[in-house]
């Protein structure tokens, strides 16, 4: 809320199911902020995420999710190396996701509330930064998860071995 007069913010968040009106509910109170559903179709939802200026990649930060997410690397990363934009992630920096995305120079982590403005700012006010993300990003796929011709993990084919 506090970047809102410095610059033109809109939070689009995509969930399915029952955790979309859970999100709908706590989200209503920040302007400029919709909770919108999640196409089932996986071009529509690469589309949503190139259409933005940065995306956001959050965890939980419960002790359950903590457990669970801490050793693993979601496929949400890969989605979100493949769609071209920014990568803005959030959460404790002893998670393997983040750990990976920063390892890797591959996105802007933040791992305490008190510096997203920081990172916020930083991403639109330095075009020269957000592209060498993206750029990190694009390499990542190509070398290490060694994506070739789609434009998502899920819709590319393997290189050959």
């Amino acid at each position: 809320e506090t970047l809102r007069g410095e610059f033109d913010i809109r939070f689009d968040v995509y969930l399915r199911g029952y955790i979309s009106e859970v999100a709908r509910k706590e989200l209503a109170r920040y302007k400029g902020t919709r909770v919108l559903r999640q196409s089932d179709d996986f071009a529509e939802y690469i589309s949503s995420l190139r259409r933005s200026d940065v995306n956001v990649y959050a965890y939980n930060q419960d002790p359950a999710s903590v457990a669970y997410m801490g050793k693993g690397i979601p496929n949400k990363t890969c989605e979100l190396l493949a769609a071209g934009r920014p990568i803005l992630a959030y959460g404790p920096t002893t998670f393997a996701g983040l750990i990976y995305l920063e390892d890797h120079k591959a996105a802007c982590v933040v791992n305490a509330p008190a510096n997203l403005a920081q990172a916020i700012r930083k991403l639109k006010n330095s075009p020269s930064e957000s592209q060498a993300l993206i750029d990190n990003a694009r390499e990542l796929c190509r070398s290490k998860t060694r994506l070739v011709g789609g434009a998502s993990p899920r819709s590319a084919r393997q290189a050959p071995a």
